[in-house]
């Protein structure tokens, strides 16, 4: 789960559908349609997913930023393993908005104003 959100904050592709189970793998990722500023990832708890298992799940919370406003994805994902990887398969998400003002703490956490750190323009 970690390798696959340091991906998508790298934007790399490649990683992202080599660790998706080819029954529900895109043909390509697109990542100049939503541009966004990745805040963070906090793993909530997980199920199965140990050496022995061929399953697990994997339930996350990740922070970004997209046209200004804070939003948080929090998902349930399944996982496969198979010839010893594991797969994402599918999730389950909920996203939450938030709108953050230009003189709010930024969400980064960097401690800065939002308007100073992290907002776009």
């Amino acid at each position: 789960m970690r390798s696959r959100y340091s991906a998508f904050v790298q934007k790399h592709e490649q990683h992202i559908l080599a660790s998706w189970h080819p029954r529900t793998r895109p043909k390509a990722l697109n990542f100049d349609d939503n541009p966004v500023v990745w805040l963070g990832l906090e793993i909530h708890e997980s199920e199965e997913g140990s050496q022995s298992d061929s399953s697990g799940t994997v339930e996350f919370t990740t922070s970004y930023l997209e046209n200004g406003q804070l939003c948080r994805l929090r998902e349930k994902s399944q996982f496969l393993k198979e010839d010893g990887l594991w797969l994402y398969l599918r999730g389950e998400c909920r996203i939450k908005k938030e709108k953050v003002e230009r003189n709010q703490p930024c969400p980064c956490g960097s401690g800065k104003k939002f308007k100073k750190c992290c907002l776009p323009g």
